[in-house]
């Protein structure tokens, strides 16, 4: 398939996530939102398979995910030799991105929140999605100020 092509099914995959989102967010304010148990699993379960569908349409067709111990967890020396560490999802997961794809691949495997600069949250479509999946905003700008507040935000969480 051509690029154009799949350039346009990737812009509709985006737009059709981004309305069932608004869709779920119905009645949600987009500037402090506070999202439920159940909208948060409706999108998640809605948004997975999009998140992958927009992966194979940009050309990933798989990849490997490597989940990384430093052994600072290991407590055999108290629960027995038998004990082994089970991923359960991490609580923090840090990520520096290269491109857009990075956050997609990462979507498509954790879903985890973002931080992310606050002129996302006006980006159509993008938006919607950034706020839908509980991204916290912060202005890359502002300061000592700002990273404090994004820092004591993420401590909250």
């Amino acid at each position: 398939m051509t690029y154009w092509p799949r350039a346009l099914l990737q812009i509709v995959n985006l737009a059709t996530f981004a309305i069932i989102v608004r869709l779920s967010m119905i009645g949600v304010d987009l500037q402090n939102p506070k999202i439920g148990p159940i909208r948060t699993t409706l999108i998640r379960a809605a948004g997975k398979p999009i998140v992958r569908l927009q992966c194979l349409l940009a050309g990933v067709y798989s990849f490997k995910v490597e989940y990384v111990s430093t052994d600072e967890g290991d407590y055999r020396k108290w629960l027995g030799p038998d004990w082994k560490p089970e991923f359960e999802g991490a609580s923090t997961l840090v990520s520096n991105h290269v491109c857009h794809m990075d956050i997609l691949l990462a979507m498509s495997v954790f879903f985890p929140s973002f931080i992310s600069k606050e002129s996302v949250r006006n980006i159509p479509f993008v938006g919607y999605i950034a706020v839908a999946i509980d991204c916290q905003f912060t202005d890359w700008a502002g300061g000592k100020d700002a990273r404090q507040a994004t820092a004591a935000a993420m401590q909250e969480r």
